[in-house]
């Protein structure tokens, strides 16, 4: 999470909610950034935490502002995805990143549903090829998506969203709790070293093996 030189650093989280996860039991996704962050040492960051729902951040805001972290490099945002990735390019010359080769960081989606603002996001992954996505894939919302006749809208499966945002590098965990969730995490830079436990590489046969649980039913996997 460090940061060079020259380089902005920024992290977007676009589904903030309120800094805790009450499925879960567990800290949400701006809280354990931040925590992921103070381990690494860095403070050199600016985070976005994006949400459609003001109660949600009034409660960020309370939770961030008590353990001190609500500094001028956190963000907390009211809008809609689609209009905050359309005034992304105005928000990060704000910031002083007026090369999109200089910004550096990752945006994480994590749809309760398979909505995202995908034509915003493949422009957004276009002109910034040093964000890495950071995912969350619910296997179960997707075959129940695309079983209905309601299906509406894109949703992609993982190797679709790679070829939709333009990364060359992709990640996967093995899928976790009744939703059979996954991450997916891409890039265009290789990953190196060791995976984190429960990662595969998208297209390796542990990888191919976890979309297939996630996009078919167990007797569909059967017929394959």
């Amino acid at each position: 999470m460090g940061a060079r030189i020259g380089r902005h650093l920024v992290h977007l989280d676009l589904h903030a909610g309120s800094g805790w996860n009450s499925a879960a039991g567990c800290k949400g996704s701006p809280l354990a950034y931040l925590d992921a962050a103070q381990r690494a040492g860095n403070t050199n960051f600016t985070a976005f935490f994006v949400d459609h729902d003001p109660e949600a951040l009034s409660i960020l805001r309370k939770r961030l502002e008590f353990d001190n972290r609500l500094s001028n490099r956190v963000h907390i945002v009211r809008s809609d995805n689609e209009v905050f990735l359309r005034r992304l390019d105005t928000t990060f010359k704000g910031l002083g990143a007026y090369d999109p080769l200089k910004v550096f960081g990752s945006v994480l989606v994590d749809p309760n549903g398979l909505e995202s603002p995908w034509e915003e996001l493949e422009r957004v992954f276009g002109k910034y090829p040093n964000l890495d996505l950071v995912m969350r894939f619910s296997g179960t919302t997707w075959k129940r998506k695309h079983k209905s006749s309601l299906c509406k809208g894109y949703s992609p499966t993982p190797a679709q969203v790679l070829r939709t945002l333009n990364r060359n590098h992709a990640i996967i965990s093995e899928p976790v709790t009744a939703h059979q969730a996954s991450v997916l995490v891409a890039r265009n830079r290789p990953f190196k070293g060791k995976l984190p436990k429960g990662f595969h590489p998208i297209y390796s046969k542990g990888g191919i093996k976890i979309q297939e649980k996630l996009l078919f039913t167990s007797k569909e996997r059967g017929n394959l």
